[in-house]
């Protein structure tokens, strides 16, 4: 894969998701690996570093993936995701969920519209992998979201499950899907987006501590 300046190839944000993913055994060298990016700061700083990592580790072709649930006006963060894909020269997936769907399907769903809108997305990410050959699926959840999601798996009595937390990688159909910023707090990729100039997006979801992860 061609070289793109990121602002990022020399900072210790890359050593640190190079260290996170070696001490796991995870092997991003010559993968075909898919973004999931929402245009926000988490996301925006996630395709940003696996584009800068160091030669050894990085990914033989790398496309981003931008979702509309339908659940708000997302027009400002397609173009900024269309910018963001065109600036680090990756292909661009975008798939908006049909009218009413996520409606649907939070009626079976116990976690309400956001549990459904979090199946979706994963469905959606297998799918897309599986049909252009991607063989690994990064997402930009953080430290952040991982204390987020512990304490709503202990609040919905998950009991030692909600102490486990997510994980650094797991399978996801035929692919590997792997969140090399959880160790990274949300303040420290905001510095990171802020001091290599990046531009984002903010994502209302973020802020309303209504949506749990």
């Amino acid at each position: 894969m061609q070289s793109v300046r990121t602002g990022l190839a020399t900072t210790s944000a890359v050593r640190r998701t190079v260290r996170l993913l070696n001490e796991h055994r995870i092997t991003t060298c010559g993968t075909a690996m898919l973004v999931m990016c929402s245009g926000g700061v988490d996301s925006v700083v996630l395709a940003h570093l696996m584009r800068a990592l160091p030669r050894g580790s990085q990914p033989s072709t790398i496309g981003l993936l931008w979702l509309d649930h339908g659940l708000r006006d997302t027009t400002g963060d397609e173009h900024a995701v269309t910018d963001l894909a065109a600036a680090l020269g990756v292909e661009l997936h975008s798939v908006r969920c049909a009218p009413g769907e996520l409606a649907l399907q939070a009626r079976r769903d116990v976690s309400g519209v956001q549990g459904a809108a979090r199946t979706w997305r994963y469905h959606v990410a297998e799918t897309i992998a599986r049909a252009h050959g991607y063989s690994m699926i990064v997402t930009g959840h953080t430290a952040d979201d991982q204390i987020e999601t512990a304490l709503h798996r202990m609040l919905s009595s998950s009991g030692s499950h909600g102490l486990a937390g997510m994980r650094v990688a797991r399978p996801l159909g035929g692919a590997q899907l792997v969140r090399p910023l959880l160790t990274t707090t949300r303040d420290e990729v905001v510095a990171v987006a802020e001091e290599a100039g990046l531009a984002w997006v903010e994502d209302p979801s973020n802020i309303d501590t209504r949506f749990r992860r």
